[in-house]
């Protein structure tokens, strides 16, 4: 890391370690902010787009968008670690309970990490941070990355197959991370006047420079927004998930870190951050949009095709779970095999799904379903480090 790009820097110091490395230790939260026009302005475009999708969020929501909106930052979140992915392949290994790549097997621990954080009823803690990253690491990464740890040597980042002699950036060694986390912590829970959307920039911010772990930094630092945004009573329904906002912009998400640790250039991180979370909002309101429209369609259709009442709750399930097995229909729908073998084949009469047997374990699919959740857009860049 070159000191003299951080040695005059107003949000963090340079420390010279006793072998002979040099890392950056941020300022503890909360920093003094310049609170310039641009950061507010992003603050008020991303209030008003978050309010946006509460007016638009049905009071009663039998689809439970929320699941799907979970596997789109899910396949987000793996291709931000730098694995290859798609909606497709990553709701079909959750039906079929054969994860082939790495990368559906990440997603699929990121909705397990989501789902076990159970937002209700656990804390934000480092507890819980620890809790959530063995889950995340869960068959995709070595166990030497020591999961569930804070790590105990020092890592960095920069380009792949670079040195500690050469990074682009060291995070604090050991001993002053272990305290800057337990400002984290504390920080996460104190009253304060800061807006909590800014609130939530700062704190991701602060995990980031942190990076407490050997491996997964970026998705467990994407898996904390949302559940901060919760605890915040800022995002209730739907969940704000941020994925394909970081997914896009991975490269200049480090770029405005870096320079707030070099420069104090808080105001652009604030800029850059709640102009990312407006983004989220738009698009996941357009997402539901696609989704509300097409739930409409098709209960309309299964109205003219006067479907009993088991294919009626499959086709809720599908906005659930678009991709699905005979098994796992039964299961989820507490039929029997048949009566679930049954109801496919009346939703596969109507056009809505199609029955795809290139897999070990038959599936069927709601094309039309995996269409709207709209993830095939390719990502602006990927950071090209080991996080």
């Amino acid at each position: 890391m070159d000191r003299f790009l951080f040695a005059a820097s107003p949000s963090g110091r340079v420390l010279h370690t006793r072998t002979g490395y040099d890392a950056f230790v941020p300022d503890p939260l909360p920093p003094q902010l310049p609170w310039q026009t641009h950061a507010a302005n992003a603050l008020s475009r991303a209030s008003y787009a978050i309010a946006a999708i509460r007016v638009q969020a049905p009071v009663e929501s039998p689809p439970h968008f929320e699941a799907l909106l979970l596997r789109r930052d899910a396949v987000s979140a793996a291709r931000i670690e730098g694995q290859q992915l798609d909606i497709a392949e990553l709701l079909t290994a959750e039906a079929t309970g054969a994860p082939g790549s790495r990368g559906a097997r990440l997603g699929l621990n990121y909705i397990r990490a989501f789902e076990h954080a159970r937002p209700e009823e656990l804390p934000l803690s480092l507890r819980l941070v620890r809790e959530l990253h063995p889950l995340l690491l869960d068959g995709v990464a070595d166990i030497r990355n020591t999961p569930g740890e804070f790590r105990r040597s020092q890592n960095w980042l920069g380009p792949v197959g670079c040195t500690l002699a050469n990074a682009v950036f060291v995070p604090p060694p050991v001993a002053e991370m272990r305290e800057l986390l337990h400002n984290w912590e504390s920080y996460l829970h104190e009253s304060s006047e800061l807006p909590p959307l800014v609130r939530v920039a700062l704190a991701h911010y602060q995990l980031t420079v942190i990076h407490p772990f050997l491996n997964m930094n970026a998705a467990a630092g994407l898996l904390f927004t949302p559940l901060y945004l919760h605890h915040l009573e800022k995002a209730d329904f739907p969940m704000l998930f941020i994925g394909r906002f970081l997914e896009r912009q991975s490269i200049e998400f480090y770029h405005r870190m870096l320079d707030v640790c070099q420069r104090g250039s808080w105001d652009e991180w604030l800029s850059f951050y709640l102009y990312g979370i407006a983004d989220c909002a738009n698009d996941t309101a357009t997402c539901m949009h696609r989704l509300l429209r097409l739930y409409a369609q098709n209960m309309s259709r299964a109205e003219a095709e006067a479907m009993d009442d088991d294919a009626l709750r499959l086709l809720k399930m599908l906005f659930q779970h678009p991709v699905v097995s005979t098994d796992g229909a039964a299961d989820f729908l507490r039929l029997t095999a048949g009566d679930a073998r049954r109801a496919l084949a009346c939703l596969e009469d109507a056009g809505i799904v199609t029955k795809d047997t290139s897999t070990t374990c038959p599936v069927h699919v709601a094309g039309d379903i995996v269409a709207a959740l709209g993830t095939d857009s390719s990502p602006s860049g990927v950071y090209a480090a080991s996080f």
